[in-house]
């Protein structure tokens, strides 16, 4: 006869030797001891990875954000603002299209990405710049003087958050 005595647990709802029933009872308990000490290592981990947002000043929060203009759309307005026929329109549109161009090669190369912030905003300044004389070549000088109104004068000092 083996050394094991047969015993009824209430909870098991079976009958089981004494020895079953503990080892049950301790891997029931290891693994809710494991299960608690990951629930709180996860949740350490967690709050350490979230970063807190720069709250938005009341300014920001009144204004919506404005949606980008196609290229259509902005050569339209500004074909409309200067009063272009259709050949100047369609110069205008190769222009854009060049600036694009231009614009998304400097972005995609590698240079650009080991430059600092004020030498990227140059290069993409000299790209406008260029473009915007070859926008003034093929203008009337009434046109002109509507381009130069329209051009901006540089952005405002703005507050960078750090």
């Amino acid at each position: 006869m083996s050394n094991s005595r047969i015993v009824w647990h209430p909870t098991v709802r079976t009958v089981r030797t004494k020895k079953k029933i503990i080892t049950m009872n301790m891997s029931k308990i290891s693994l809710i001891v494991v299960m608690i000490l990951g629930g709180l290592l996860g949740m350490n981990a967690l709050g350490q990875t979230t970063e807190k947002k720069p709250e938005k000043s009341k300014s920001d929060a009144s204004a919506p954000a404005k949606p980008r203009m196609t290229q259509e759309e902005r050569i339209n307005g500004i074909a409309t603002k200067l009063g272009l026929n259709d050949d100047q329109k369609a110069k205008l549109k190769a222009v854009f299209k060049d600036e694009s161009k231009a614009m998304r090669e400097l972005r995609a190369s590698s240079e650009f990405s080991s430059l600092t912030a004020q030498e990227k905003r140059a290069k993409l300044a000299k790209i406008r710049q260029d473009a915007s004389q070859k926008v003034t070549a093929f203008l009337t000088d009434d046109q002109k003087a509507k381009w130069k109104e329209l051009q901006p004068q540089g952005r405002p000092n703005r507050r960078r958050s750090a």
